[in-house]
């Protein structure tokens, strides 16, 4: 039997208060994917800030699902990963990791497995030509 590990894709933050910010993540499923687009596409036709927050609240359970691992900290606690971690940053930081993240785990690059950078975690698959036996009752 298989043994299927999704892959992680790492996230690097640089500049501005989230600077040296690291987020590890799983690319989506392909519900999760079709469910992604639908928002993004509601993002893109957004005219305010407060109706991209409005839109990426829904977001923010694809986001702490696909989120394995970050090193976000203030005043060096630990930010926990979650809902209230999220919402206890400054409303723009929230928004900043959301669209980043969203943008980035949504990237032809990222879906095909070509993201900038891949945590040391994921492992390379050979190609490998078994022979296959049809097995009929």
């Amino acid at each position: 039997m298989a043994n299927y590990k999704r892959k992680l894709v790492t996230l690097v933050f640089e500049g501005g208060s989230l600077d040296g910010l690291e987020i590890k993540c799983h690319r989506p499923k392909f519900g999760q994917l079709v469910q992604l687009a639908k928002l993004e596409a509601q993002i893109n036709q957004t005219e305010t800030m407060e109706q991209v927050a409005a839109v990426l609240e829904s977001v923010v359970p694809f986001f702490l699902e696909s989120a394995k691992w970050w090193n976000l900290e203030e005043d060096d606690v630990p930010i926990p990963k979650t809902k209230e971690g999220l919402e206890s940053l400054d409303f723009e930081d929230e928004i900043e990791i959301l669209y980043t993240w969203m943008s980035n785990i949504m990237s032809s690059d990222t879906l095909a497995g070509k993201a900038p950078e891949v945590s040391e975690d994921t492992r390379e698959i050979e190609e490998l030509e078994l022979p296959v036996e049809i097995l009929t009752p």
